[in-house]
């Protein structure tokens, strides 16, 4: 039973609010948190901000009634600029590319919950922060919330380190 304070401002748990938005009422429990959420919040933070375990039951659904992407549908614009790569770059870094995707491929194998969607995403932050580099010089490594994603970037990030030490 949950007590309610005596002050003029009762925290947001005493009214049973969802601990993400503290607007709507918490009404599914989510097993990555272990608590009560809103169903907006479950929706929109999804395999975004919160790494949902398979076995939830709300992902599962989500997932029978998502609507398959088109193989002929063109992604994003502001996931992959659009980049001009002539075949002479391509024969250069044919070692480089092949190593990349041998990569990919053993990364997936080896964890069977990883879906497109976490390859895209790792794949389009390390593209972004390059892109960063190349155009202003600057640093810059946006952290991705979902930790299947940082496992991706690290991964892909020490592979090219190990051909930047071999190719000098």
């Amino acid at each position: 039973m949950n007590e309610v304070s005596a002050g003029p401002h009762p925290s947001p748990r005493c009214c049973l609010s969802c601990p993400i938005c503290h607007l709507r009422k918490e009404k599914r429990f989510c097993l990555a948190l272990h608590d009560r959420i809103c169903a907006q919040c479950c929706g929109e933070q999804r395999e975004v901000t919160i790494d949902c375990p398979s076995e939830c039951p709300y992902l599962q659904q989500a997932r029978q009634h998502e609507k398959p992407r088109e193989f002929g549908s063109p992604l994003p614009d502001e996931m992959f600029p659009a980049i001009e790569i002539s075949q002479e770059f391509l024969a250069m870094h044919e070692h480089l590319l092949a190593g990349v995707a041998q990569t990919l491929a053993r990364i997936t194998r080896s964890d069977r919950n990883l879906h497109d969607r976490d390859l895209i995403g790792a794949l389009a932050n390390m593209a972004k922060s390059y892109q960063t580099l190349l155009t202003s010089g600057l640093v810059y490594q946006e952290t991705s919330p979902n930790p299947a994603q940082q496992g991706i970037i690290a991964v892909l990030n020490e592979l090219l380190r190990e051909f930047r030490q071999v190719e000098s």
